[in-house]
């Protein structure tokens, strides 16, 4: 469920950066969009190797119910336009808000 949420989580990312205000924005959210993939990756496949599941076996999975509502929540502020929310979308998540509050 987790590398699932954070596919989504890094869409919603890359479309904030997409739509950023400024170059500094835009940089900020298309490093994070790629790290939250990259950062997961090797941790998650070592965790279902070690359960017997192969990466094949994961990409299969179907997303909880929970997690479609929340990281279409994601997906839905990551529409915004207003630089206000846009502090609030960033910090979704520490490392995120660390960077966002530097902007």
């Amino acid at each position: 469920q987790d590398g699932l949420y954070l596919r989504r989580f890094s869409q919603a990312l890359a479309v904030l950066a997409s739509k950023a205000p400024d170059e500094r924005w835009s940089m900020t959210l298309a490093r994070h969009a790629t790290e939250a993939i990259q950062a997961e990756r090797e941790l998650h496949e070592k965790i279902l190797a070690s359960y017997g599941v192969t990466a094949a076996q994961a990409s299969g999975a179907e997303m909880a119910p929970t997690n479609v509502a929340y990281t279409n929540h994601l997906l839905a502020w990551s529409d915004c336009r207003s630089p206000k929310v846009w502090r609030r979308c960033c910090r979704v998540t520490g490392f995120i808000g660390k960077s966002a509050r530097s902007l």
